[in-house]
């Protein structure tokens, strides 16, 4: 009976031990799930700048062939 005892706790401590690694692995994933989110919105935030930069460009710009430019990239 000794013996069954010790191959059940021996089971039990196996379980603990990859429940935890199971919870760590989740931690980091949200983790990076996070660092991907904050990057995504970054990028997004910069994307809006520089197409708010390239619209004041065009608008302020006297030169008609920059501004036929700048709508030829903006159309691609």
């Amino acid at each position: 009976m000794f013996r069954k005892k010790k191959e059940l706790q021996a089971l039990v401590n196996t379980s603990r031990k990859a429940l935890a690694n199971a919870e760590e692995k989740i931690a980091e994933r949200n983790k990076l799930l996070q660092y991907q989110q904050d990057t995504i919105q970054n990028l997004k935030s910069k994307i809006i700048d520089l197409e708010n930069n390239i619209e004041f460009l065009t608008n302020n710009s006297r030169n008609r062939k920059i501004k036929e430019l700048v709508q030829t990239a903006i159309e691609n």
